[in-house]
C-alpha cells in the first residue's frame, strides 16, 4: 500500500519530493528491522545484559574470571540489538526440547565480524586476554 502510494506520487509533479520521502521511509524501516525485529525471530535466543552485581555473583558461583567466558563480539547483531557494550556479560536463554530452557553466558568483547568468506582477512583481531582483564 505504501509502496504504491509513493510510486504513484514519484511519477507526477513534485516527484523528487515523494522520492525523497520514500528513500527516507525505507532507510528508517531497514534500521528498525535490523535492530528491533531481530529479537523476534524464533531462532534468536532471548538475551539480557547482566547488571554488575549479577555478573559478580555469577562469576563467583562458577569460580571463573570474566575472560574465561565464551566471547560475543560487540559488532554481533544480537549485541547491537540489546545495546551490550564491551565488558558486559550477556545471558542467553534458548528453548530446548530436552531441558526446557538452556542458559548460556557470553562476555562482550571489542571487535568486528568478518566481512566476507572468500579468504579475506579481518583487519581487527579479537582482543587479547590482557585487554579483557583491564576492563
Amino acid at each position: 500500500m505504501v509502496v504504491r502510494f509513493i510510486n504513484a506520487r514519484c511519477s507526477g509533479i513534485g516527484g523528487f519530493a515523494w522520492w525523497f520521502v520514500g528513500v527516507f521511509f525505507w532507510g528508517w524501516l531497514a534500521k528498525l528491522v535490523k535492530s528491533e525485529f531481530i529479537l523476534r525471530h524464533t531462532l534468536v535466543p532471548k538475551a539480557e545484559v547482566l547488571s554488575e552485581s549479577e555478573a559478580e555473583e555469577l562469576l563467583k558461583k562458577l569460580g571463573i574470571r570474566k575472560e574465561q567466558l565464551p566471547w560475543m563480539l560487540e559488532d554481533d547483531p544480537l549485541a547491537k540489538a540489546i545495546k551490550a557494550k564491551s565488558g558486559d556479560i550477556v545471558k542467553l536463554i534458548r528453548k530446548s526440547p530436552v531441558a526446557g530452557e538452556a542458559i548460556a553466558y557470553r562476555v562482550v568483547v571489542p571487535g568486528k565480524m568478518a566481512e566476507g568468506f572468500e579468504g579475506e582477512e579481518v583487519e581487527e583481531e579479537a582482543p587479547a586476554v590482557e585487554e579483557l582483564e583491564e576492563q
